[in-house]
């Protein structure tokens, strides 16, 4: 081979070369594309998925807020309970040391109540009480309601 046929067949081979490396180009530009459209696509279908979700979001936005409302009235209600409670329970506590100190002077006068001894308690639960001068009731059983729970000089 002479070196004008080895010239022309290196040649040959550089074009050729070169013309597969331009298909590749073209090839690698034709699937980018591709693939930016496939993307493009699946972007807008998940944009309008979105846009469909838009009513279904607002209205959990709005029973969120309902509900957010609805505990701060619950919240508000019990607090108020609370209070309204705390206020009973010291009027009970106060109607109870009334009751105490009305009993207490009771058994103060009543000569058969030891009322200084050491284990002396007044009792206010007058169903507990027993009636010193009737022999019939125990000290455990209530005592009826229509009768004095207390001995009354009269």
């Amino acid at each position: 081979m002479d070196s004008g046929t080895i010239i022309v067949l290196v040649v040959v081979g550089v074009l050729v070369l070169a013309a597969l490396v331009a298909l590749a180009l073209v090839l690698s530009r034709r699937r980018k594309s591709a693939e930016l459209a496939q993307r493009r696509a699946q972007s807008d279908e998940l944009r309008h998925r979105a846009a469909g979700q838009t009513e279904d979001v607002v209205r959990a936005e709005q029973r969120a807020t309902e509900a957010e409302r609805a505990a701060e009235q619950a919240r508000q209600e019990a607090h108020r309970a609370e209070e309204e409670s705390a206020v009973a329970e010291r009027a009970a506590m106060q109607a109870r040391a009334r009751q105490e100190d009305v009993v207490r002077e009771a058994d103060r006068v009543d000569p058969v109540v030891d009322h200084q001894a050491d284990d002396y308690r007044p009792v206010t639960d007058t169903r507990a009480i027993k009636d010193p001068l009737d022999e019939s009731a125990p000290a455990t059983e209530p005592a009826p309601t229509d009768r004095p729970t207390h001995r009354h000089e009269g």
